[in-house]
């Protein structure tokens, strides 16, 4: 029993070693009224034309816009950034973990990747370094060029995610960005289909976002949720939420373990006095 519980016990810890800040419990409406926190979110514009026409740079340095990935199959957007070690892991990992799990969705046949940078100082480099660490994890052979990774100045940037609604804020004396973890399923057209919300994602899940998009259809609006990197708290600059929602699971699954635990001790004393 002890060396099933002790892993459980370290998982917050092991969080807390991957880059993971432990956070302060906030609730939506906690976050809500925090100034800071109502520039961070997401605002649903579905059946809206994402903006396309804004310079990039993809991960080999090549000039590109929106409008030049366009025409051919839906593309999943992943606003991210690639030195983050919170959500856009998360994101990136659960697109990856989706497609490990089924042979039915291949990226470059069914649908294009595309991943947008949102921090002003990233750079190709740090793109391809990111796209690299990420095809790594991916079980069998795709198509590397449907994988594109973007990064551009603050003007491009703002101009894509705005007409995404998607909100963040970049810091750039402390040079933090903070940012919700939201995936935007694209029409071959350039329309916002779907959004997905979140960090975990299933090959069903994926495909029946895809199916739509690739109709030309708008999907329903996805259910809010909080989860993302945000670093808040004006008064102290101390307090962070980052993946509130992860941790809050290492905190029951920790919880629950040590009932688990205590409870067989106490079972096996009983035992033993009951013997004796």
């Amino acid at each position: 029993m002890r060396r099933i519980v002790l892993p459980l016990l370290a998982l917050p810890a092991l969080a807390a070693a991957q880059g993971y800040n432990m956070p302060t419990s906030y609730d939506a409406g906690e976050v809500a009224r925090d100034p800071e926190a109502a520039k961070i979110g997401i605002e649903q514009r579905l059946g809206q034309p994402v903006m396309a026409h804004a310079n990039f740079r993809d991960d080999t340095g090549k000039p590109v816009k929106l409008s030049d990935l366009l025409g051919k199959r839906p593309i999943l957007l992943l606003p991210i950034f690639y030195t983050c070690t919170g959500a856009c892991n998360l994101e990136l990992t659960g697109v990856v973990d989706a497609l490990n799990q089924s042979s039915a969705l291949k990226v470059g046949r069914d649908f294009d990747i595309v991943a947008l940078g949102i921090h002003p100082k990233e750079t190709p480099e740090m793109a391809k370094n990111k796209k690299m660490l990420t095809l790594r994890t991916l079980k069998g052979k795709t198509d590397t060029g449907a994988w594109r990774f973007l990064t551009g100045d603050t003007e491009s940037t703002r101009a894509v995610t705005d007409s995404l609604g998607f909100k963040y804020t970049y810091d750039e004396g402390k040079d933090r960005v903070n940012h919700p973890a939201a995936i935007m399923v694209i029409t071959p057209k350039g329309t916002i289909s779907s959004y997905i919300l979140g960090a975990r994602y299933t090959s069903t899940q994926l495909q029946g976002y895809l199916t739509i998009a690739a109709k030309e259809e708008v999907g329903q609006k996805a259910k809010t949720i909080l989860l993302g990197c945000v670093h808040l708290d004006p008064v102290t600059g101390k307090r962070s939420i980052v993946i509130e929602n992860v941790l809050r699971l290492f905190g029951v699954v920790t919880l629950f373990s040590m009932a688990v635990w205590f409870g067989a001790l106490t079972g096996k004393r009983w035992w033993e006095r009951r013997g004796s």
